[in-house]
């Protein structure tokens, strides 16, 4: 990962336990939000959020990013 902005990402997406309401957190769309997270997962070449019904959880690999 290049920034410090793609750590403050997953973090954000780590503790809100969703897109939705980490893209509140920090400001921008849920979209806008959503295409990054896939961006830094196409870079890194690993999944690292499970996506549930109801939100967000980190896997082993995100853990292991965290």
């Amino acid at each position: 990962m290049k920034t410090l902005v793609n750590f403050q990402v997953v973090d954000a997406i780590a503790r809100a336990g969703s897109i939705r309401r980490a893209a509140e957190a920090l400001s921008i769309t849920p979209s806008a939000l959503n295409r990054r997270l896939f961006s830094i997962e196409d870079e890194l070449e690993v999944q690292i959020f499970e996506r549930l019904p109801r939100g967000v959880r980190l896997n082993a690999a995100g853990e292991i990013l965290i």
